[in-house]
Order: C-alpha cells, then sequence, then structure tokens
C-alpha cells in the first residue's frame, strides 16, 4: 500500500505544479522513502504535466459548477475550492500571527548578535499555522496552497481570506462592505497588476489595509456618502429647532465645506444656517406660557428680538408683582447690604452708583415685620434690569440683586398658594437667565453680522451656571452641542483648501494651456485655455451650492461609521499572497 497519494501530495507542494506528477512522485520517493499512489493520474495527464484534456464524452456536466465532482475542472469548481482554500487561509494568518511577529523580532535581533533563541528554532509562525490548517482539514479541505485557475477563482479566494481574518477575533467584523469586499478587490486587483515582481505582496497589503476607503471616497465623491451616527444625531437636533445647515456641514464634507465657501451662494448658505441658529436659540429662551406675551417673528434683527423678551418678561413680572407683596426678612435685606458693600469697594468714586447704598439703607428704615409693595417691587426690579446693560461691574450688582427680590417674590407667591401665577413667575425667571445668556452670547459677535454662534451660546452658558453647564441641564445645551458638531466653517489654516476652491488648482490650468500650445495654439489662445481652467473650480463651488446639488447630497447621506484600515490578519494575508 502506497504511503501518500499524488494528490495529497500536490496539495502539500504546490510550489512544484509546473512539474509533472510523474517527476514530483520520483523525487518525492528519492528523498523521503515512501511510495507515491499515482492513482491513475498519469494516465489521464497531459506528457507536460498539465491538466487532464477533456474529449466531449469526459467533459464535466453543467451541475458541476454547483456542487462539483471529481477533479476541479470548471469555474464553478475552481471558485469553489478557492473559497474554501481562502478560508483556511485567513484562519492561518490569524492564528499564525503572533508566532511570525516573534519569529521578525527574532530575525532583527540576530542580524546584531542579540538573537535570544537557538539557530534554527522558530515560534509558529505563518508556514507553521498553513500546515496546521492542512493537517486539520486533511482531505475534506482544498489545501492552503490552492492556486485559481480563473480570474474569478483568485478574487473568490482573496475575498474569502479577508472574510476569515473579519469574522476572527480581534478584527473588525462589522461593515463587511468595508472590510472585506473593498479590500479584497483592490488587494487582488493591485496583485494581478504587480503579479511577479517584489512590489506585489506590498501592492497587496496597501489595497487590503486601505482599499476599504476606496468605496468611502468614491461614495462622496458623486452622494452624501456615510456621516458617522454622532453627527447624523446631531443634524437631526439642529433641525428639530429650526436649523438648517448647509450640505456640506450636514453631511460632514470638509473639501465641500470650502467650495461652499467659494461661492456666493455658498456663503449665502453658511450665513442663512447662522441666521436660523440666532432665530432658534431665541425661540427658546422664552417658555411656552411666556411665548405669546412676547411674540418674536422670524424677520426680527437679533438686538430688536432681544428687546422684545425683556420687555415682555418685563411685563410679565410686573403683573405678577401687581398681585402679590414681599414680606422683608433679614435674608434679603442682608444679602442688599453685602452688595452695597461690594460694589463700593469695586468701583471707584466717580464710577459709582449710589442706587445699591441707597436701597439697603431704605429697606433696613422699614419697620420689622414689613414688606414691599408690588408696585414697589415692580418699580425697584424695572431699575435693576437698566442697570444691566451698563458697565460689567455694576450689571453684575445689579443682576445679584434682581435674584435676591425674585427669590423673596417667589416665597410669598408660593405662601399664597396660587400655582398658576407661581407657575408663570418660575418662567418669567428662567426667561431672565436665559436673557441673560443670549445678551452675553451676542455681545461676542461681530457689530456687522449680530448673530449667536454655538461657541458663544456655550461659553454664555457656561459663565452663568457652570454646574449646570457640566451636567448638561442649560436650556440651550443640546442646541449649542449640536450647532458645535455640524455648523462647522472652514479652517483659517486650511489656505490651501481655500485658494484651491477659490481658483482651482493650477495643475488644470497649466496642463490646458501646455495641451493648446502643443497642438498648435498661439499665446492668446493658450492664456485662454489656462482662464478656462481656472475658472472652472468657480463655476464647481456654485453647482455644489445649487439648490438641487445639496438636497441631493442630503438625501444620499446615510448613516455610519467611515472606513479606517481593514482587519490587521485580512491585511497579513494579502501581504503572503504573493509568496504562496
Amino acid at each position: 500500500m502506497a504511503d501518500i497519494t499524488i494528490q495529497r501530495l500536490r496539495k502539500k507542494y504546490p510550489k512544484y505544479d509546473n512539474w509533472s506528477d510523474e517527476k514530483l512522485a520520483e523525487r518525492f520517493t528519492a528523498k523521503t522513502g515512501l511510495e507515491v499512489d499515482m492513482g491513475g493520474a498519469s494516465a489521464s495527464s497531459n506528457s507536460d504535466g498539465g491538466s487532464p484534456s477533456l474529449t466531449p464524452d469526459s467533459r464535466p456536466k453543467f451541475t458541476e459548477n454547483f456542487y462539483g465532482a471529481g477533479e476541479i475542472d470548471t469555474v464553478g469548481e475552481d471558485i469553489g475550492a478557492a473559497i474554501g482554500s481562502g478560508m483556511e487561509r485567513g484562519a492561518a494568518a490569524v492564528i499564525g500571527l503572533p508566532g511570525a511577529f516573534s519569529n521578525t523580532v527574532e530575525m532583527g535581533l540576530d542580524k546584531f548578535g542579540l538573537g535570544l533563541r537557538d539557530e534554527g528554532d522558530r515560534a509558529f509562525g505563518f508556514p507553521e499555522a498553513m500546515e496546521y490548517m492542512d493537517n486539520l482539514t486533511g482531505d475534506a479541505g482544498v489545501g492552503t496552497g490552492y492556486k485559481p485557475d480563473t480570474r474569478a477563482g483568485k478574487y473568490a479566494q482573496t475575498g474569502a481570506d479577508f472574510f476569515a481574518g473579519a469574522v476572527m477575533p480581534g478584527a473588525a467584523f462589522k461593515n463587511l462592505g468595508n472590510t472585506v469586499a473593498a479590500p479584497a478587490v483592490v488587494s487582488e486587483t493591485l496583485g494581478q497588476l504587480t503579479e511577479g515582481t517584489k512590489l506585489e505582496p506590498y501592492a497587496r497589503m496597501l489595497g487590503g489595509l486601505f482599499g476599504g476607503r476606496t468605496a468611502d471616497i468614491l461614495e462622496n465623491a458623486v452622494a452624501g456618502g456615510k456621516v458617522t451616527p454622532e453627527h447624523a444625531k446631531a443634524v437631526d437636533a439642529l433641525r428639530k429647532y429650526g436649523v438648517t445647515p448647509t450640505a456640506a456641514q450636514a453631511t460632514d464634507h470638509n473639501r465641500m465645506l470650502y467650495a461652499e465657501e467659494g461661492s456666493r451662494r455658498g456663503q449665502a448658505l453658511m450665513a442663512g444656517a447662522d441666521d436660523s441658529f440666532t432665530q432658534a436659540a431665541l425661540n427658546m429662551a422664552a417658555p411656552p406660557a411666556l411665548k405669546s406675551k412676547i411674540n418674536l417673528q422670524p424677520s426680527d434683527h437679533p438686538t430688536v428680538a432681544i428687546t422684545k423678551l425683556a420687555d415682555g418678561i418685563g411685563d410679565v413680572m410686573d403683573g405678577l408683582a401687581a398681585r402679590n407683596k414681599i414680606p422683608l426678612n433679614d435674608t434679603m435685606v442682608d444679602g442688599l447690604s453685602a452688595i452695597a458693600v461690594s460694589y463700593k469697594r469695586a468701583v471707584s468714586r466717580g464710577a459709582k452708583s449710589p442706587f445699591f447704598k441707597s436701597l439697603a439703607e431704605d429697606l433696613k428704615a422699614l419697620p420689622p415685620g414689613a414688606a414691599l409693595k408690588g408696585d414697589a417691587y415692580q418699580q425697584i426690579r424695572s431699575q435693576l434690569s437698566q442697570m444691566t446693560r451698563t458697565d460689567p461691574i455694576t450689571k453684575q450688582a445689579a443682576i445679584a440683586s434682581i435674584k435676591l427680590l425674585d427669590d423673596a417674590m417667589e416665597a410669598s407667591i408660593k405662601a399664597t398658594g396660587n400655582k398658576t401665577d407661581l407657575a408663570l413667575y418660575k418662567q418669567s425667571r428662567e426667561a431672565y437667565s436665559n436673557l441673560l445668556i443670549l445678551e452675553k452670547a451676542l455681545g461676542r459677535s461681530a457689530d456687522d453680522m449680530p448673530t449667536i454662534t454655538p461657541s458663544a451660546l456655550a461659553m454664555a452658558s457656561r459663565a452663568k451656571d457652570l454646574r449646570a453647564y457640566v451636567q448638561g441641564r442649560t436650556t440651550f445645551d443640546e442646541l449649542f452641542r449640536a450647532g458645535k458638531t455640524v455648523l462647522k466653517k472652514p479652517r483659517d489654516s486650511g489656505t490651501a483648501q481655500r485658494l484651491g476652491a477659490q481658483f482651482g488648482n493650477a495643475a488644470p490650468a497649466m496642463a490646458a494651456a501646455s495641451t493648446t500650445a502643443l497642438m498648435g495654439g498661439g499665446p492668446e489662445a493658450a492664456a485662454a485655455a489656462a482662464a478656462l481652467g481656472i475658472s472652472a473650480a468657480p463655476f464647481r463651488n456654485n453647482v455644489l451650492a445649487s439648490r438641487p446639488v445639496q438636497k441631493w447630497m442630503e438625501a444620499t447621506a446615510r448613516r455610519g461609521d467611515r472606513s479606517g484600515i481593514t482587519s490587521l490578519p485580512a491585511a497579513i494575508s494579502a501581504s503572503r499572497q504573493g509568496q504562496y
């Protein structure tokens, strides 16, 4: 009985596939002393050791493409065998990776005489892993050394290799189109283009590592492309408040952002996004119960809207004050006295306002158990509100005084049991707090463009109540956080991108001029061709900012993480394919 079959020998030594069966068996027997069972292979082989010749009677049936039988002699069987061997190779890439890394390090140490192992010793690397997979699958497997005969088989083998790497532990089994399909296609294509050269392993590895990005690049070139779930969530939040980002902002498309800035139409879209954010912040300032009393309009200038808010809140507070009174207590009176003392120390004599000192002294002079009537409270609060629009020190003293009075008024209303007035009063105080934030945020904008930016709104909210800001409990928290994520502007440092968007790349212009000159055109024609090349960028910018393109980009955007590199085991498999 023979020790090994010729078919098994072929699987074990694929690098000798250019030898005939007889030559391979003879050499193997001479070297090992083992007998080879030819199994009739020599009789069915061509004289040059190639595949069996197919006569009309011996050709495989069409059904063999689906479930196979006998020799691998059809396209379908070749693809099936390629997939099987690719899965084995992918698994070998994973289990042999640690040993391969260790062997590589040891080889580097050996060059400097620092090796830690005895000569000839090596860890369980790729060759050992491939042999292990061949022994594990036995006759049921095709073998890691199988080489497909068809182009489709080669792509199938690479795809299966990558898939096996993607589903193994430590790999990126997520979005298989970008982590398996695209890298496999790019890797195999680059491998076939460089086949037989020293560049093949490197081309396959680069294609495997970064091939997944090609799908994103192609998609982003003609459509909205992938938008991360976090960014898409922020866009949804802005639209909920009526904010309209540009297509570049909504799809997080950096190059398109520079293109939008490069045209007047795009600049108008960006300005519209800023205006809608400002309007959203103004609309959020007044709680529902106060909106009908303030009546903001979308066409209102921001400073007009701020005035409307202040007047509306003041009217509501005046109405509440007319129906209620404030019992004087030591907390309020002592607090106002402390504010007056602090104010006196902080402001120079010529700039001092006597209001705070007079207010504290007048309240102290009232008899015990007296109450501050609603009209008096109303007058004092109105005066303090006017003082919040002066210098920073006076403004802070006025705000602190208003808070003491408002706390006392709220306690007084609560004591009456009037739930309607209490709810209205609380909402008025919330609106007043929001108004202070908006005034501070608006104060950070340029005089010629009074808008509220996400960053300014965030900083003003943080300054007003640091704890609420950190805990995400401010009125504007969702709005400014989403705005900071989505409403991006081209970076000031992006000079190259900005120039490219505005004037185009010089290469097309130079190419157009050179081509015109080579074709016999004069200087005028070459200059005209160069001008045409330069004008292509502004034309592109206007097209990208057009309504149909903006709508298309937003409609074709989809949630998903953009691809980075593929799974490491799959990339390692790709690098080894040229060396099998």
